[in-house]
């Protein structure tokens, strides 16, 4: 049985890319953010970031927390939780307090885990992890 990702709250802000929708670059917010279409660059939230489905993600992210129901190749980087659901595919790294793989979820990288205390505001993305994620990215990309 498919998970279904969960509603954003009634009256809570979020930002959505649609399913027909491509973007390339860079993203920083503050609100929730659901990636339906595709993304290739980065993501920086100080809120969630939930890829569903059908949603396609080439990118370094990092934000509170981040549940990947679709496809990602990149390195994740949350605050709180970083979760992959039964149809999620993750290729890439994980830094989180917290790591939940459910059943049937595929992933292929590492997993480091660190205390909430530890946890630090700015970003870890840097031109060698893009480059590394770009270099995930075109090798998942050769293998499919």
């Amino acid at each position: 049985m498919t998970e279904t990702p969960p509603a954003p709250e009634r009256g809570a802000r979020s930002t959505w890319i649609g399913q027909d929708t491509r973007v390339e670059g860079k993203i920083t917010t503050r609100e929730d953010i659901c990636i339906q279409g595709r993304l290739k660059g980065s993501v920086e939230s100080t809120a969630a970031v939930l890829i569903p489905e059908g949603g396609q993600v080439e990118a370094a992210i990092l934000a509170r927390n981040v549940t990947i129901h679709g496809r990602m190749t990149g390195d994740v980087e949350a605050i709180e939780k970083a979760e992959i659901g039964a149809s999620g595919i993750l290729t890439g790294g994980i830094l989180a307090a917290t790591v939940v793989v459910h059943a049937g979820a595929t992933f292929e990288g590492t997993v480091r885990s660190r205390a909430k205390s530890e946890a630090k505001p700015e970003p870890r993305i840097t031109p060698e992890t893009r480059a590394a994620t770009e270099e995930r990215g075109r090798t998942a990309a050769g293998a499919a």
